[in-house]
């Protein structure tokens, strides 16, 4: 049993040797998996930026495309607008020319003009 005993302190320090090789082979797996993990989370977080950054890019253009759409839109009813109002006014200038009807009959065919035109213009 002696024997034993002094064999095993002869092994001591060899196996304290042993431990602490495999504690800090092990020490330096978890610092390398630690940085791993943190690469990979600062990979996730620009990955994550550039998507919000694509998205908000992407939602920009869809807006300034609808701009322009309504932006067209609203000048050509405005060019509409400005061509109806010379019309009118027009038809206020060639009924102020006309002379005024002298009898009722002559109220009644102007009228009846007048409204045809004006018809005929909103067409």
């Amino acid at each position: 049993m002696l024997a034993l005993v002094g064999r095993l302190r002869t092994l001591m320090p060899a196996a304290l040797v042993l431990l602490a090789l495999v504690a800090l082979f092990q020490y330096q797996r978890v610092q390398i998996g630690r940085a791993d993990a943190r690469a990979e989370a600062a990979d996730a977080r620009a990955a994550l930026a550039n998507a919000g950054y694509e998205s908000a890019m992407a939602a920009l253009s869809e807006i300034e495309h609808e701009s322009f759409a309504r932006q067209e839109k609203a000048n050509a009813l405005t060019e509409e607008l400005a061509l109806e109002r010379t019309r009118v006014k027009e038809k206020l200038v060639y009924i102020e020319r006309e002379p005024e009807p002298a009898t009722c009959p002559d109220a009644i065919d102007y009228l009846v003009r007048f409204g045809s035109e004006l018809e005929g213009a909103g067409k």
